[in-house]
């Protein structure tokens, strides 16, 4: 039997061993008794599989069991008495479970699926895609979605998109949680968003509550109400709406943390920026956003942390179930909330909240709140309408986002530009935003609008800790519009001075 485990509504299961329901009647009409599909079949809201958690159970007395009937008259699960947990834990494990016990995944209704010969899985609302080498994966409203190696992973507004190892780029609905490990992106976008990236990952919640996490030399963003961001050492932490009294920020060694906020008392954005290690600031603390500073997180004062009690408005998440593909050598095109995966350099193009990948040196485009993203190991063009975030992953790209959005690039040289309000990072040769925006190169140049904030962070030769430079537009003679570079401590214009010499920070995002 698969169940899900609910501890409020039903299927209350131990975490092993044998399993007696103590509400169990002998009525073929009763309530009692746990709730399960036999070799996964059936209807899955009857047997709780909503639930986070699922297990796997053998029931040896399947003479007392009975089927519970469907709205259409077929069985929609079986009501039993007992039986040995095999199996509760994760769906994941569950479904692997279901697999070593001989059950034939295509007869299972949660939809469970693995990759075809073309790498590409798929399922249904209640559904798990696995993917493979090379796969591209997605899931339904209530799915998960897991790549090995190459796969790029996407989840429902309820999923959690994961890619455990090499390469990948996870994106998860808005139910949350997206992690990538090794090489990964994850970018958990929606209004339960938080983001998880482990080894030279970058995380970024792009919407709601947002949360994100990276590892060593790291980057963790949130483009909407920032809740928590943690890095490791070398690592960049930037929130682009921080909460003051609610925004959480754990730094490694040398990391670097910027907070935006708007300040009502003068009606302008403002910014705070801060190194572990300097300034009283601790590696590995917990601090709180509040009076324009980092104060140490503590439990008793800050009990009122946690999400205002009213919500920011957020566009709709897509149901990734839905997406339209639509591939060849030469282009990629999906709709509205669709994905687009062009090869052999050609272009990608999705539409809004839509997500486009690109191979070099092609260009991958996406609409407003949506993600494009260039792949390949050199050249190529990512572009991505307001509220969207553009990464180009390798050298030389030319990376784009528009107002609101974020621009990253991966490795060194190329541009990275984002609009009003945006944010573009990177170790291109060129970071540049729009009005009020955050601009951050490491060892390039940067420049911006009036009231952004410019940032340079660079490895001198010989040296192991990274220097930071930083000013704001339109104060101490920064000028818009102008390109900057390093100068000692300061920031000069780059007529002036030749450019940064000395390696850039960290090889990679």
């Amino acid at each position: 039997m698969l169940c899900g485990v609910d501890q409020r509504r039903g299927n209350r299961l131990p975490q092993r061993g044998e399993a007696v329901a103590t509400d169990w009647t002998a009525d073929p009409d009763g309530a009692g008794g746990f709730m399960g599909l036999p070799f996964g079949k059936g209807d899955p809201a009857a047997a709780y599989l909503d639930a986070s958690t699922w297990a796997v159970v053998r029931v040896q007395d399947i003479a007392s069991a009975t089927p519970v009937p469907g709205e259409d008259g077929n069985p929609a699960a079986i009501r039993f008495r007992g039986g040995t947990v095999l199996f509760l834990g994760a769906p994941r494990g569950a479904l692997e479970a279901m697999l070593l016990l001989g059950v034939d995944p295509r007869e299972m209704a949660t939809g469970f699926v693995l990759p075809d010969e073309s790498g590409l899985a798929q399922s249904g609302s209640y559904g798990f895609a696995i993917g493979g080498c090379g796969a591209i994966v997605r899931a339904g409203a209530h799915g998960y979605a897991l790549a090995e190696t190459g796969g790029v992973a996407l989840a429902g507004p309820e999923g959690v998109a994961i890619i455990e190892g090499c390469y990948g780029l996870a994106v998860a609905g808005s139910g949350g949680r997206a992690e990538a490990g090794y090489d990964g992106i994850a970018v958990g976008r929606g209004v339960a968003a938080s983001a998880v990236a482990g080894d030279h990952g970058v995380a970024v919640a792009m919407a709601g509550a947002g949360r994100a996490f990276a590892g060593v030399n790291g980057r963790a963003l949130v483009l909407g109400p920032g809740k928590s961001l943690k890095v490791g050492d070398g690592g960049i932490a930037v929130a682009m709406e921080a909460w003051p009294g609610r925004t959480r920020v754990v730094l490694g060694e040398r990391a670097v943390c910027i907070l935006r906020w708007r300040d009502p008392a003068v009606g302008a954005v403002r910014f705070h920026l801060a190194i572990a290690g300097e300034g009283g600031v601790r590696p590995g603390v917990t601090y709180v956003f509040e009076n324009n500073a980092l104060h140490v997180y503590s439990s008793d004062r800050h009990s009122m942390l946690g999400l205002a009690d009213e919500e920011p408005a957020m566009p709709v998440d897509p149901d990734f179930s839905d997406c339209v593909i639509v591939a060849d050598e030469r282009a990629a095109i999906a709709g509205d909330e669709g994905l687009a995966l062009a090869e052999a350099g050609g272009p990608a193009s999705a539409g809004l909240r839509g997500i486009a990948v690109g191979s070099s040196p092609g260009l991958a485009c996406a609409g407003a709140f949506g993600v494009a993203v260039s792949e390949g190991k050199r050249f190529g063009e990512a572009r991505a309408a307001d509220g969207g975030v553009a990464i180009g992953r390798g050298r030389f790209k030319m990376v784009q986002a528009g107002a609101g959005g974020a621009a990253l690039v991966t490795e060194y040289g190329g541009t990275v530009k984002a609009g009003d309000d945006g944010l573009a990072l990177g170790a291109a040769d060129l970071a540049s935003v729009g009005y009020n925006g955050v601009a951050l190169a490491l060892a390039g140049a940067v420049s911006g609008d009036h009231g952004s904030l410019l940032v340079i962070r660079w490895l001198d030769p010989g040296q192991d800790n990274p220097r930071v430079a930083y000013g704001i537009v339109g104060e101490n003679g920064l000028l818009p519009s102008r390109r900057y570079v390093a100068n000692g401590d300061g920031l000069c214009l780059e007529d002036d001075v030749p450019p940064v010499s000395g390696g850039f920070d960290g090889g990679s995002l």
